[in-house]
């Protein structure tokens, strides 16, 4: 976590051709039938961009809620390497709300090669064993990063299983700085019969079953397990039969079923301590300052966190998903007009942090986007210290209807105060 944020700009890590291009679409400006794809003139659905995209394409997902109501068509299918990258968890929405699911499905299907990454996926399939957020079940190189699954209604987070594998096959399958909590009835994230495996700084929380299956079948598993957390899943934090995956630096705290079923291969520095995340009952699952597992992961390459933030704060990267880096400010939740959310202030006890009222535009970057409020036009309704933990949230609701200059107003306060009566602004 941290002040300013970093624009993450996925490299086209796929095999792109010289004709490779970006397309873009926009929930709330885009329109499939006038827009051009353009960054000026994005189209409205996933579903319509991706039927323009080739292999080497990459397709950009402004913020906003993709689901029924927006026009998208379930499920969202990606050609074969192509690339389909959101503006970062939590910003952008996949939504699978009232989608009659079919057996054996997911939210969003890979081809075979590709990437899909920062996005939140929520409300997806439940009926069937092998339904799940994002499926693969093709031989390719796969890409799986900077996202967050959230359950209950939504069975697993992840499939990448290839079917037809055999032991000529080839194939990677990359799954980093990804978040899946609450999900069921089935794991977190699945891995079988890719020939080289890379899962590494994930956090699987409250799965109903094992946080991470990881196995070969038809194929011999090389790669790494290495710094994920596995945090009080239903069964195992890791099942599987990989005799070659290598474990480092994982950490396993009160799994129902222990740390481990199956056959892995060397195991070295596990940790069995409590994450302390910032708030499992708000599925805030950023790390606070006083967790072990911050500085305490394997250096490897993997260079942003769930927020899209640069790692190594400190010299060395934090074991999960999240990055702590302090002083840090971020969004728990979308911030949408009507809505009621939270900031969240990360960093050395005894710090001072200011309650606020403002309207907007203007950029204050946080961990999940940009928060418009203009330092110009802001008053501090409060000046607060950060308690022993090194964490404090504030309230901060968004009106639905526009001020007298037609903007929406923003109010912040400290958790449990509350501003009696109407609120008069005041320009500064």
């Amino acid at each position: 976590m941290k002040r300013f944020v970093t624009t993450f700009c996925a490299a086209c890590l796929l095999t792109c051709s010289a004709l490779a291009t970006d397309y873009y679409v926009d929930a709330i400006f885009g329109d499939d039938y006038a827009g051009l794809g353009t960054a000026a003139a994005p189209w409205k659905t996933i579903t319509t961009g991706l039927a323009f995209t080739l292999s080497g394409d990459t397709l950009h997902v402004n913020p906003g809620i993709y689901d029924l109501l927006n026009g998208e068509v379930f499920p969202i299918n990606v050609p074969d390497g192509v690339a389909l990258i959101g503006s970062g968890a939590h910003l952008s929405v996949i939504d699978g709300t009232g989608v009659s699911w079919s057996t054996q499905t997911g939210m969003v299907e890979l081809a075979g090669s590709g990437e899909v990454s920062r996005f939140l996926f929520r409300n997806g399939p439940t009926s069937d064993w092998w339904d799940a957020a994002v499926v693969g079940w093709y031989e390719g190189d796969v890409f799986i990063r900077d996202n967050i699954f959230v359950g209950p209604n939504l069975n697993r987070a992840l499939i990448l299983f290839d079917l037809y594998a055999t032991p000529a096959s080839t194939g990677t399958a990359t799954v980093t700085s990804n978040i899946a909590y609450d999900v069921g009835p089935a794991d977190g994230f699945l891995v079988f019969d890719y020939p080289t495996v890379s899962v590494a700084h994930n956090t699987a929380a409250g799965a109903a079953r094992a946080g991470f299956a990881i196995s070969q079948i038809n194929v011999t598993v090389n790669g790494a397990f290495m710094n994920n957390i596995a945090y009080k899943n239903g069964w195992v934090g890791l099942e599987g039969t990989a005799p070659l995956l290598r474990l480092v630096k994982n950490d396993f705290f009160q799994n129902a079923g222990g740390a481990l079923s199956g056959s892995f291969g060397t195991m070295s520095e596990t940790r069995y301590v409590d994450s302390l995340f910032v708030s499992v009952p708000d599925h805030d699952y950023h790390l606070t300052t006083t967790s072990t597992l911050i500085n305490a992961a394997q250096t490897m390459s993997v260079y942003t966190d769930v927020d899209g933030e640069p790692r190594g704060f400190g010299g060395k990267s934090d074991v999960g998903a999240d990055e702590v880096i302090q002083p840090g400010t971020y969004i728990r939740s979308p911030v949408q007009q009507g809505q009621i959310s939270a900031i969240v202030t990360v960093g050395q006890p005894g710090a001072t942090y200011f309650q606020v009222l403002g309207i907007v535009p203007a950029a204050i970057p946080t961990g999940y986007g940009i928060l418009y409020m203009d330092p110009n036009y802001m008053l501090i309704l409060a000046v607060g210290t950060l308690p022993p933990s090194g964490v404090a949230a504030t309230l901060i609701g968004v009106s639905s209807a526009p001020t007298f200059v037609g903007l929406p107003i923003i109010t912040q306060s400290l958790v449990g105060y509350t501003l009696s009566g109407p609120t008069i602004f005041t320009l500064l």
